[in-house]
């Protein structure tokens, strides 16, 4: 249930109307005003009256809560067994639609979940007749309240008790709540509602008797028994209609504790001590002459920081506001389910006004801004295919630049390496004219890979239309690791051909010369330089590179 700042109870009762502001506080709830409207003793209370009252109160739009006779309230126990997995809001539907076959009418009714005691759940039923909870509601309509609830009143006066006089956990107490025409008990623990039971006499019937022992008017009596009396068991000779009253009010105590015994007849569970509230509980030295017939101890409650008759008259009002300002008192009451829907959907209408006008705002702020971004990005993005474009563009001049100087530098290899083989070369041919006899010649000197390399392939090829197409690689060529000199000599034991090979294996860079093949033919292009036709010994020497200063 929701939380509020300050609420309101109202108690309607025979004699007075009871109204508690109770506001909230770190420790579970604070008076802060209450206001007691009296009314006839005899006949029914003015609704006149009541609503120029509540009226002057000035309650505006203040939550408030309206109490529900006791009297009027069935209250069924039920215990759920520990091993039992249903929820308990589970079982007390169950428990509903059951009573409900039995009783043949539907009833209004809530549930207080209680702890556990013995091992299983207590459960307690609140049940109400539709007829007299209408009536309720076209009592609170007449003098102008919308109730947020309708509480039972022995729950409103457990909440009072169990907020504001910080009981011991597990001991029982038997509340009582003295009306005008009837007094109201709870059997009950710090957090288990036990046992409740409506007894049909209050203070009317002592103020009624006490005006016939003495005599005297009916106001007369009420107010010689709130300031005067001291009812003492020796003064029963001396009032005696009013004592037989209080001794017959007392046997009704008794018999409902009695009956509470049998339901729970262990000695842990019986009554401990006797908390009064209540107008008719505001008599001189009631609780010691309740005490005294009852035999535990007796004290009156105490609300909010109220003390003596304030607080009795406002314990079931102030009881009533506790649910909607701590999460700590019982929220339980017997508001029918279509007013229950509608009071929430008029509570919450503002808030849905609200929530809706700020969802359309959201809406209008979300969709324009959703537009603003729309149109920031398509200009970015029309901003960025600009960009890529120029940026494609200035790649394919890139690429189609580094194309060119690929080709160029696969076009420049061979003079490169022709230029790095120079001076090696010379060197070579240094050492091959100082060897050569006058009977030798050296028709051939070349790179070991141009002498070895394959004929070239004479079939015609389309050239690339375009030259960024080449591959990215350039395969470039491997740097010459020799030389192979091809010559003739007339000695056909070649033995200048070998001193040749010593010759040039004594080159600082040369690490090995071989004598490839040798052979014997007539070179007539030889002759031509020659002028005669002579035979020659052909030979091929295969220079190797070691390594190169």
């Amino acid at each position: 249930m929701a939380m509020h700042r300050t609420v309101l109870g109202i108690d309607i009762g025979a004699s007075c109307v009871k109204a508690a502001w109770v506001r909230r506080t770190r420790g579970g709830g604070e008076v802060v005003r209450t206001e007691v409207l009296n009314l006839p003793a005899h006949g029914p209370a003015p609704a006149e009256t009541i609503t120029r009252w509540i009226a002057g109160l000035g309650v505006g739009r203040l939550p408030c809560v309206l109490g529900f006779p006791g009297a009027q309230t069935m209250f069924h126990p039920v215990q759920i067994p520990a091993d039992d997995p249903r929820p308990d809001r589970v079982v007390a539907d169950i428990e509903m639609v059951r009573f409900h076959d039995m009783a043949g009418e539907e009833m209004y009714h809530d549930a207080l979940f209680s702890g556990r005691s013995a091992g299983a759940r207590q459960l307690m039923l609140m049940l109400a007749r539709p007829q007299q909870v209408h009536q309720r509601l076209g009592q609170a309509a007449e003098i102008g309240i919308t109730p947020w609830n309708l509480t039972p009143t022995p729950v409103a006066l457990w909440n009072s008790w169990k907020i504001w006089n910080r009981p011991a956990k597990d001991a029982p107490v038997l509340l009582i709540n003295c009306g005008h025409r009837s007094t109201e008990l709870a059997v009950v623990t710090a957090g288990e509602f036990r046992f409740t039971r409506s007894i049909a006499m209050g203070s009317q019937e002592f103020t009624e008797a006490l005006a016939a022992d003495r005599k005297i008017s009916y106001s007369q009596a009420e107010t010689f028994k709130q300031q005067d009396l001291r009812p003492k068991p020796e003064d029963a000779q001396v009032l005696p209609q009013f004592h037989s009253a209080l001794a017959e009010w007392i046997e009704e105590i008794k018999s409902c504790i009695s009956l509470y015994t049998g339901l729970y007849p262990d000695e842990n569970d019986a009554v401990s001590a006797v908390v009064t509230a209540g107008g008719g509980c505001c008599m001189q030295q009631i609780d010691g002459y309740i005490s005294g017939e009852l035999q535990v101890p007796v004290s009156a409650l105490t609300v909010g920081g109220l003390q003596g008759a304030r607080a009795q008259q406002a314990a079931v009002a102030a009881g009533l506001a506790l649910p909607l300002v701590t999460d700590s008192a019982a929220a339980a009451g017997v508001l029918p389910p279509e007013t229950r829907d509608e009071l929430v959907f008029r509570r919450q209408k503002p808030f849905w006004i609200a929530a809706a006008i700020m969802a359309a705002l959201t809406f209008g702020i979300s969709l324009a801004a959703g537009y603003y971004d729309f149109r920031r990005m398509e200009e970015h993005l029309k901003a960025h295919k600009v960009d890529l474009v120029q940026r494609q563009r200035l790649a394919g001049e890139i690429e189609t630049i580094r194309a060119g100087t690929r080709l160029m530098a696969q076009m420049s290899e061979p003079v490169m390496q022709r230029l790095v083989l120079m001076p090696y070369l010379r060197d070579t041919l240094a050492a091959v004219s100082a060897a050569l006899t006058s009977g030798d010649r050296v028709v051939l000197i070349s790179d070991r890979q141009s002498y070895f390399a394959q004929p070239a392939d004479t079939t015609r090829r389309r050239p690339p239309r375009d030259v960024r197409r080449a591959g990215s690689e350039v395969e470039t060529l491997p740097l010459a690791d020799g030389f192979i000199i091809e010559g003739h000599t007339k000695h056909y034991d070649l033995q200048s051909v070998r001193e040749l090979i010593i010759r040039l294996a004594d080159v600082p860079f040369i690490a090995s010369v071989d004598l490839l093949s040798d052979d014997m033919r007539a070179d007539r292009d030889f002759s031509g330089i020659t002028g005669s036709a002579d035979a020659r010994q052909r030979f091929v020497i295969d220079v190797r590179f070691g390594e190169m200063p």
